[in-house]
């Protein structure tokens, strides 16, 4: 078996173990289905009775979607909505954040009792609660310069550091997990799974693949591939 590029392998890993991830135009299809009365929207009435998956966020918004008040919410006032909703979270999320780093750069401040912009190990273990941790756990590792202390530069691209290793793991992890799992599904050793293979596979099982097989079987020889399925899964990004 092939094994899949170790960059797309979280999100394969996660999209095969669950329901086909639904593309814009394939939302855009099913709302137009809901409008019965082919208005150019959904009324709260179609809203709610769309078949499953439905469209929650309209039911539970239909007020604030419906921006011109016509008892309709169309798809692009439905957007906006969302849209508008999601810059108000990552702006409220940046202002959180950038609170916490002032208040954490004020607290490195106030420790660096010798006032050189960086701390030592003593200024660390005098700094008042909470304190320093972090910094006091890493030292070593965060002190690139071996000079005896940490700037916040180092304690920064330490962390960074420490998180692309971290992702690096779980993918590799996930990797490992999914090409047992595929492994042991492809019965035949082919490299490839039937649809019969698929429909026997122990759960989670892979209901991207049964699902749309015949999209996925890319070569049409009637087995899916890791690869096929990394395929699929780009088009459909």
């Amino acid at each position: 078996m092939k094994p899949v590029t170790v960059l797309l392998f979280l999100g394969l890993l996660s999209l095969a173990a669950q329901a086909a991830p639904e593309s814009a135009k394939e939302f855009e299809a099913r709302y137009g289905r809901a409008d019965a009365d082919r208005s150019g929207g959904l009324s709260k009435q179609e809203a709610e009775r769309a078949p499953a998956p439905g469209f929650p966020a309209v039911v539970k918004n239909f007020a604030a979607m419906d921006a011109n008040k016509d008892g309709q919410v169309t798809l692009a006032e439905r957007n906006a909505v969302l849209a508008n909703a999601a810059k108000a979270r990552r702006a409220q999320m940046q202002q959180r954040a950038a609170q916490e780093r002032k208040q954490w750069e004020d607290r490195f401040a106030r420790a660096d009792a010798n006032g050189d912009k960086a701390l030592s190990m003593a200024e660390v273990d005098k700094a008042a609660q909470p304190g320093f941790p972090q910094v006091r756990k890493n030292f070593a590792a965060m002190d690139k310069d071996k000079n005896g202390k940490v700037t916040t530069v180092e304690r920064d691209d330490f962390l960074k550091d420490e998180a692309r290793r971290r992702a690096a793991e779980r993918q590799q992890q996930a990797r490992k997990a999914f090409d047992e799992r595929f492994a042991r599904a492809d019965i035949n050793k082919s490299g490839g799974l039937s649809k019969s293979e698929v429909e026997n596979a122990a759960a989670p099982g892979f209901p991207v693949i049964r699902n749309n097989f015949a999209a996925v079987d890319g070569d049409r020889n009637g087995q899916v591939t890791p690869t096929e399925l990394e395929a699929y899964l780009k088009r459909k990004r």
